[in-house]
C-alpha cells in the first residue's frame, strides 16, 4: 500500500514478472475531499489511513471502501501503530491517540496521551 497527498491510496502487485510493479486498485475519498495520506497501517482485512486533516479512516481491503472514519485532531496524523486489539495514532500536535478495535473492524477512542 501507498498513500499521497492527492488522497490517494494504492494497492500494489509484488507478484509481477516485470520489474515495476502494477497498481492493481485504487481507494479514493468521496469526490471533492481530498485530504492527503500521511499514514498507513494494516490490520488484518483492514487498512487504516491518517489524514492531514487529524482523521483516520478505517477501510475494507475487499472492496477498497471505507467503513469508517475516526475524528481525531485538527493535525496531521503522521504515525500509526495496531498492537493486538488497539490502534495507536500520533499527531504533529503532539498528542497520542488511544483506540479499542473490535472483531467487527471498527474503532472507538479509549484515551488521548499529551505531552509527548
Amino acid at each position: 500500500y501507498s498513500g499521497s497527498h492527492d488522497g490517494s491510496i494504492r494497492v500494489w502487485s509484488m507478484t509481477a514478472e516485470a520489474t515495476e510493479t502494477l497498481g492493481l486498485e485504487q481507494m479514493r475519498m468521496p469526490m471533492g475531499a481530498i485530504d492527503g495520506v500521511d499514514s498507513l497501517s494494516v490490520w488484518g482485512g483492514r487498512l487504516i489511513s491518517g489524514h492531514c486533516s487529524g482523521r483516520l479512516r478505517v477501510w475494507n481491503v475487499a472492496t477498497c471502501a471505507f467503513d469508517q472514519v475516526l475524528e481525531g485532531h485538527n493535525s496531521p496524523a503522521y504515525a500509526l501503530a495496531v498492537c493486538d486489539s488497539f490502534l495507536v495514532s500520533g499527531y504533529k500536535d503532539n498528542s497520542i491517540k488511544v483506540w479499542a478495535m473490535s472483531a467487527a473492524g471498527t474503532c472507538e477512542r479509549e484515551r488521548t496521551l499529551l505531552g509527548h
